[in-house]
């Protein structure tokens, strides 16, 4: 447990430390991925918004 969670925190530690490096050098990359991930999430959100909006009407039927 104590190695799981020590690999957790040296994980994100490592990320943090990362992105810090590169939004420094290299800010245009970071907005690009941004963006990128961003709209990514909406298209997710809006399949499941879908999704649940198709289970009511099944259920409410």
């Amino acid at each position: 447990m104590k190695i799981t969670l020590a690999g957790v925190f040296a994980g994100v530690f490592i990320g943090a430390f990362a992105y810090e490096l590169l939004q420094r050098s290299r800010p245009d990359v970071v907005s690009s991925i941004r963006e990128t991930v961003s709209e990514t999430m909406d298209k997710y959100i809006k399949r499941i918004e879908n999704e649940e909006e198709v289970v009511e009407r099944k259920t409410t039927e």
